[in-house]
């Protein structure tokens, strides 16, 4: 446990992360999960940006991703899920609760900025 942390746009959230009992990062403000991230490997490695797709209803709205210059970042925020790709694989998937578009571009999503070498 590692109180009072940041994930993205969420700010003073309690931070849990146990990797012998999971890969994910869960994410804890007033006793309300407000994000679960799980990143690439053992967990998302064999899932599809389809699979996610099937699950959520489609792909979503496109946003830039923070894991590189080609990769893309898909958001269903009604159904309360987004998950970036690049190249077909999974990079990382969010869970956290519903909510809008709008809501989720003002307190969660930050765009990377402009990828330089």
């Amino acid at each position: 446990m590692d109180p009072d942390r940041r994930y993205e746009g969420l700010e003073h959230v309690t931070h849990y992360y146990n990797p012998s009992v999971s890969p994910a990062r869960v994410y804890v403000s007033d006793g309300r999960v407000q994000m679960v991230y799980v990143p690439s490997g053992a967990a998302v490695a064999e899932t599809t940006p389809s699979e996610i797709d099937a699950q959520i209803g489609g792909r979503g709205h496109r946003l830039r991703s923070r894991t590189g210059k080609t990769a893309n970042q898909y958001v269903q925020a009604e159904r309360g899920v987004a998950y970036s790709e690049d190249e077909g694989r999974v990079q990382f998937v969010e869970i956290f609760p519903p909510r809008s578009l709008e809501a989720y571009l003002k307190d969660i999503y930050r765009d990377p900025g402009p990828f330089t070498r």
